[in-house]
């Protein structure tokens, strides 16, 4: 077993956690307000009993587990299970990644023994755009508003449609801003200062993913 850097999620809609669940609004990696007890007992409790759990009902399972947690006043929560990466979190977490991501999945595969997984110094704040009335009645088909280049910015696309320099929306989720810097409130700067430009009626984001990380700073 090999654990990946640790992201967080911001499920809510509307900023300061309101409004009806989604598919996740933005992440960041790392999460320096998560106390190294904290992490610990997730493993413990949750990560290391899962993986054990696994092995006893002979389920023979090789591949990439998710785990969702909720850290409460009674310790660690699962949220939810999957057997893929988490959207919007892998886009934070494998920037982060100095170890070769296919090696280890190649391995995992296999059912080799699994290389180390070795974090790099970067940190990554990512902030997702979305069509209004997401998620409960999104809009769709109207054009992308204007994503200039820039240097600090990466743009990854998922509910779109059309080709480069003519897209549309699609559906809730349209593309995520990520921006890797050597610290979150860098990486949070970048991000937030190149969305100010992003000017649309037709689409929102929340203000604040990341600000519970910057009060670490």
């Amino acid at each position: 077993m090999r654990i990946l850097p640790m992201a967080q999620d911001h499920k809510r809609a509307y900023d300061g956690d309101r409004g009806p669940n989604t598919g996740g609004m933005g992440s960041y990696s790392p999460v320096p307000q998560l106390a190294k007890i904290d992490y610990q007992r997730m493993v413990e409790e949750v990560v290391k009993p899962t993986v054990a759990g696994l092995a006893s009902g002979n389920y023979n399972y090789h591949g990439i587990l998710y785990i969702g947690l909720m850290l409460t006043n009674d310790g660690p929560k699962v949220i939810e299970y999957n057997v893929r990466l988490g959207d919007p979190e892998t886009q934070v977490v494998l920037p982060r990644l100095a170890s070769d991501f296919a090696e280890i999945c190649d391995c995992a595969v296999r059912n080799q023994a699994l290389p180390e997984v070795k974090e790099n110094k970067q940190a990554i704040l990512g902030v997702v755009l979305c069509a209004k009335g997401y998620p409960q009645n999104p809009k769709s088909g109207f054009k992308l508003p204007g994503l200039p280049a820039d240097p600090n910015i990466f743009i990854d696309y998922a509910n779109v449609a059309g080709q480069t320099g003519n897209l549309t929306a699609a559906g809730g989720r349209i593309l995520m801003v990520i921006s890797s810097q050597d610290s979150l409130p860098k990486a949070y700067q970048a991000v937030y200062n190149y969305l100010k430009g992003v000017s649309s009626d037709h689409v929102f984001y929340r203000h604040d993913i990341g600000k519970k990380a910057l009060a670490e700073h």
